[in-house]
């Protein structure tokens, strides 16, 4: 969505639903809408709502920049209640809303969705690794290539793992769910940025760190692995 568009802007398709099949619901800004397409290979029902700059956060302005975040979110917790989703996974480029406390607000979106649908499990998804510059353009420079599984190092990674310490806190306090994107897509401080798909090797973010296709499905394969066995 574009910076002046408001919650009347978003398309059918992100709300499509098949009656008698459980529906899960994805939250959050450009991060959650990269990792959607991973979802949606997954499960059956997934319902998207996400704004680019606009966090999963409640009862907040974001920016001056973002004017509509609020309604936006308003609007999203509306349909929480409408859909009664067994799933809602927030997630979002943390990282980049430190000015806004997301914690606090964090914690106020959980107890506003255990309020209106208190069946529905909450899942905070932990921020994905970052990049001072381009994926493509870090690989280009040292000149890796692109035909095997590969892993590098990001310099953001200490500043990731540090916010998924509070996000789990926050995760733990309000009987939600945490689980860290850093965890799942990297290895002692090494992040994986070439997968195997079914086409070849791709990289697995198209910029500093929104993910690709082949990102997205890998994150979502290991994130639902990971509820389905604290569920288990």
């Amino acid at each position: 969505m574009a910076p002046d568009q408001a919650y009347t802007d978003f398309s059918p398709e992100c709300q499509i639903t098949q009656k008698g099949l459980s529906t899960a619901l994805i939250w959050g800004d450009s991060h959650a809408a990269a990792l959607t397409s991973g979802l949606r290979e997954l499960l059956p029902n997934v319902v998207q709502y996400t704004a680019s700059g606009c966090p999963p956060i409640v009862d907040a302005v974001v920016s001056s920049w973002r004017p509509h975040c609020r309604n936006i979110n308003a609007f999203v917790l509306k349909e929480v209640q409408r859909l009664q989703p067994q799933q809602v996974f927030l997630h979002a480029n943390w990282l980049s809303y430190k000015e806004q406390d997301p914690i606090k607000h964090i914690q106020m979106a959980i107890d506003a969705i255990y309020g209106v649908s208190p069946t529905t499990n909450v899942t905070i998804v932990g921020g994905v690794p970052q990049w001072l510059r381009p994926l493509p353009i870090v690989m280009l420079h040292r000149q890796i290539s692109i035909n095997k599984d590969q892993y590098r190092q990001t310099p953001l990674y200490g500043d990731l793992e540090k916010l998924d310490m509070d996000l789990r806190r926050v995760a733990d306090a309000n009987r939600a769910s945490f689980v860290s994107a850093i965890d799942i897509l990297c290895r002692e401080m090494v992040c994986q940025v070439v997968s195997r798909s079914s086409n070849g090797f791709r990289l697995t973010a198209w910029d500093y760190g929104h993910l690709t296709q082949v990102g997205s499905a890998l994150l979502a394969k290991k994130l639902l692995a990971r509820i389905n066995a604290d569920v288990r």
